[in-house]
């Protein structure tokens, strides 16, 4: 049964080296190189959203090198624009690393 009152986040939509019809879904430019379920999530958190990890599911286009999703309540925010925001965040979680 689906959940109406969830976002749906699988890694593949912010991953750089997918193409569109692989499952990425933002734009090339700010996609970042394979992310974690964990980095997300990360950033989520920081973002003040609680996510909740799901490992045991499969992406449907690539089940067989699938890392799971992330299930965030639905708010005030577009799905769109919350990939576009974390693409930009995990971009720079990534570089304060360096």
């Amino acid at each position: 049964m689906k959940d109406r009152d969830h976002i749906i986040i699988w890694p593949e939509y912010l991953d750089s080296t997918r193409t569109r019809s692989e499952g990425r879904k933002v734009p090339l430019s700010i996609a970042v190189k394979k992310p974690t379920v964990e980095e997300i999530a990360k950033v989520l958190k920081a973002m003040g959203i609680e996510p909740v990890i799901e490992l045991d599911k499969k992406y449907p286009r690539s089940w067989w090198s699938s890392r799971g999703r992330i299930k965030v309540r639905k708010n005030t925010i577009k799905k769109y624009e919350l990939l576009k925001k974390l693409c930009i965040k995990i971009r720079e979680s990534r570089s304060e690393k360096k």
